[in-house]
């Protein structure tokens, strides 16, 4: 095979490029790395007498042919890059991979190009095929088809951020699967040394399957003690906690219940009820919890940042102030105390206090996508547009999958006249979650300013379809035909939205002037 053969070439150079440079496996990884971002080489690497070229073709190498012959490699190139500059894998392990790729390249081949959700990545496979049409000694040529290849991947960012997201599901399933069937491998193990159905062998399995994250098989193994003896505390604790996790919330307070009926002062009981109840939207009932689990733990942080979560939402807003201040006073390095101290400043109107909470939990977690996407939203509302657009990209880069995001982009790009990237960021946004009708509705409104009147029509359409009661759409609609003079069209949608509006919507005294304007330019009193 000719690609094979060519890999062997490519380990000698490397060998040879090694030796001639003295340059760690590590620094060579990072090379590689950054010939993808056309970034410059490391000084150490370009010297006149020891060409890089072999460098490009290993790029080359990962980044087109591998992808192309197996999209996983979209992924595992990046990894296996990082894993050999953390000095956990090294480069002759890299080009083995590579080669046992090419053995079933054909397979593979066959395998990606049959799923139709990857046909976009068949201009790279073509490109891929162009390898050995590369003069050996002409890196500039080499150089040049792996920018072609590379801005490929960039133009189709959104397709490449889909696939990658979908690959890193199938992984973690799979790794998911193989821990799971471990687990319980292990659990059974364990429990076969025990007295078959005693409390003790049940208890033994329950908690090691729990320790390893396979909740629903200790949910029944502790349900089995239960069987044995109703009121094992452990037992009731443990599986409510279990049911809890897996969104069983009903019995999971039961079993909450029945063992603070055993034992009122059960700390983990406690809490897990409060946290339990603030699930199921019980926020006084969860307060509650949280308060007599804070007389059994004063100075646990974590619990008076939940205590104080619930209490701001139900209102009481100085209560929750003083207990988010005690969490951070206990531990001033968890950034969740400073990102729900600064929304509770936000709504109080306190914005330096809340832009400063803000920055503190970004500068504890430099990744923190929640905290971005909230102090943009504040910016949006100071009309610091471009910040907020800042902020939410920085959201998005880190929860690419979250839409929510993409429609407050949106919305800033509006304010600043970037109408197009505003309706770029409305279909991204719509694309994760198509029944959110607000992103309908206001790209409807991009739409029309951009002069797409068919375009918002079925946007407007869509939302209404989605939430008949939803009355933004119809009073959006309605400025449309009212633009067109299309007067009777623009009065049965103002109607709509007046029939279907909540009595005190700010926007009901203005909505009912215009629709007295409308039905006097059609002759009539009564909109009815």
């Amino acid at each position: 095979m000719a690609w094979r053969d060519s890999l062997d070439p490519i380990a000698a150079q490397l060998r040879d490029f090694r030796a001639a440079t003295d340059a760690s496996e590590q620094l060579i990884a990072r090379a590689i790395a950054q010939i993808a971002r056309a970034e410059a080489l490391p000084e150490e690497l370009t010297r006149t007498d020891h060409p890089s070229d072999v460098l490009y073709r290993l790029a080359w190498w990962l980044y087109v042919r591998a992808p192309a012959l197996d999209p996983h490699y979209v992924l595992l190139t990046r990894m296996n890059l990082d894993l050999i500059i953390d000095h956990e894998r090294t480069l002759a392990q890299l080009i083995d991979d590579l080669e046992e790729l090419e053995a079933r390249s054909e397979r593979a081949s066959e395998a990606a190009s049959s799923e139709e959700k990857l046909a976009w990545l068949e201009p790279l496979r073509k490109m891929a095929g162009r390898y050995e049409e590369i003069p050996h000694a002409e890196r500039d040529v080499l150089t040049g088809a792996l920018d072609e290849a590379l801005a490929f991947l960039v133009e189709h960012g959104d397709e490449l951020g889909q696939l990658s997201e979908q690959l890193t599901h199938d992984l973690i399933r799979d790794f998911d699967a193989k821990a799971k069937a471990d687990a319980q491998q292990a659990a059974l193990q364990a429990a076969e040394a025990l007295t078959p159905r005693s409390i003790e062998s049940c208890l033994a399995l329950a908690n090691t399957l729990y320790e390893q994250a396979d909740l629903e098989g200790a949910e029944e193994a502790y349900t089995s003690v239960l069987e044995l003896e109703p009121d094992h505390l452990e037992a009731l604790v443990q599986r409510g906690i279990c049911r809890a996790a897996l969104e069983e919330l009903a019995g999971g307070l039961e079993d909450f219940d029945r063992a603070l009926a055993i034992d009122p002062a059960h700390l983990i009981a406690r809490i897990n009820r409060g946290l339990t109840q603030h699930a199921l939207g019980e926020l006084a009932s969860a307060r509650e919890d949280y308060a007599l689990a804070l007389t059994l733990a004063p100075d646990n942080a974590e619990l008076l940042t939940n205590s104080a979560i619930a209490r701001f939402a139900l209102g009481e807003h100085d209560q929750a102030l003083v207990e988010f201040d005690r969490a951070i006073e206990l531990e001033p390095t968890r950034p969740e105390g400073f990102f729900n101290r600064a929304n509770l400043q936000r709504v109080r109107a306190n914005t330096p206090a809340a832009l400063k909470d803000y920055e503190r939990a970004i500068g504890l977690r430099p990744r923190y996508a929640e905290a971005f996407a909230a102090r943009g939203f504040l910016y949006l509302e100071l009309q610091l547009v471009t910040k907020a657009i800042d902020d939410f990209g920085q959201a998005i880069a880190l929860q690419p999958a979250d839409p929510i995001n993409y429609y407050n982009r949106a919305n800033a790009l509006n304010q600043l006249e970037r109408y197009d990237e505003a309706i770029a960021d409305y279909d991204r946004a719509i694309a994760l979650d198509a029944e959110d009708v607000e992103a309908y509705v206001n790209r409807g409104g991009t739409q029309m300013l951009l002069g797409n009147l068919t375009a918002a029509v079925e946007d407007w359409n869509r939302a209404i379809a989605i939430d008949p009661f939803y009355p933004t759409a119809y009073l959006k609609r309605a400025s449309m035909w009212m633009a067109l003079e299309q007067h009777d069209e623009a009065a049965s949608d103002l109607n709509m939205a007046l029939k279907n509006a909540p009595t005190l919507w700010p926007h009901r005294q203005e909505v009912e002037r215009v629709l007295a304007d409308v039905m006097g330019e059609l002759g009539l009193d009564d909109a009815d």
